[in-house]
């Protein structure tokens, strides 16, 4: 009778021992089912189980979320309701990442704005480059009119005074 209660109490709580080891080295996966007796040793074994399960669900919401960020998907969210500082840890990284991403949206919307600008400024210069270009043509061309003319003025004087030398 003795060993009949021991092992109604040893053989869960060596059930919920096993599994803790594997929780403890990262296994979600492995099923555990609760065959405890209803006392606390079924509490104990339903608390693992519950736990068991909750921890792999987050992991796998929480890696559906990560895949799709990697793949470029900014407006994946979760719909799990995570407990307790899980929860609210998630939350202050999901804020985090957040005020990251509005300040990444921010300085490209002020980096096209500057680009636009420098287009903008790129086109104005190359206009007042190519109409100084054209203004310099044309005094280029004044200046040898000019020049031509003092040309045939110098040789009209000349002429000039040499009939008044010869006269």
């Amino acid at each position: 009778m003795t060993l009949k209660v021991s092992n109604k109490i040893s053989n869960p709580l060596t059930m919920s021992t096993k599994r803790l080891v594997l929780l403890s080295q990262g296994d979600v996966k492995t099923p555990f089912e609760n065959h405890a007796p209803n006392d606390e040793t079924r509490i104990l074994s339903q608390s693992l189980v519950d736990t068991v399960q909750t921890l792999r669900l987050y992991i796998e919401d929480i890696s559906s979320v990560l895949s799709a960020l990697a793949a470029g998907d900014l407006t994946v969210s979760s719909t799990l309701e995570y407990k307790g500082e899980i929860g609210t840890s998630l939350r202050e990284i999901s804020n985090a990442l957040n005020r990251a991403f509005s300040t990444v949206k921010e300085s490209m919307v002020s980096i096209q704005s500057g680009a636009t600008q420098v287009a903008a400024g790129a086109q104005t210069l190359s206009t007042t480059a190519l109409e100084e270009s054209q203004a310099v043509s044309e005094i280029s061309s004044t200046v040898a009119n000019i020049n031509d003319q003092a040309d045939n003025t110098a040789i009209t004087a000349r002429k000039a005074a040499e009939l008044t030398h010869t006269t």
